[in-house]
């Protein structure tokens, strides 16, 4: 989000950004966070389906951590270098309520 709105706003008219890939990265955050609860929802019924008696399986960590296997980073871990990124995030933005009324935009 801050790349693009970045470009956005500080290309000239007289220069052009011919492309921009930006990976893993939603649009509309409003729509981004309705799909996440979706999949912890399912991930929550997942679990439940598959062991009815572990107390733990149910857990907010157990569903964050197969939605991140599943759909974030399909490592064990997570990487050295990506947890680094995480823990040294800036504070500003910080968490999807800082940004969740965000609609990307065409300049």
């Amino acid at each position: 989000i801050v790349a693009y709105e970045f470009l956005k706003e500080n290309l000239s008219l007289s220069s052009k950004c011919l492309s921009i890939i930006l990976a893993n990265t939603p649009c509309n955050m409003e729509t981004s966070l309705k799909e996440s609860s979706r999949l912890k929802e399912e991930m929550r019924e997942e679990i439940f389906l598959e062991s009815r008696d572990a107390d733990d399986q149910g857990s907010d960590k157990c569903i964050m951590e197969r939605l991140r296997k599943r759909n974030e980073c399909r490592t064990d871990t997570v990487p050295s270098p990506l947890a680094c990124a995480i823990e040294n995030r800036g504070t500003i933005f910080s968490g999807p309520e800082a940004v969740s009324d965000y609609i990307a935009v065409p300049s």
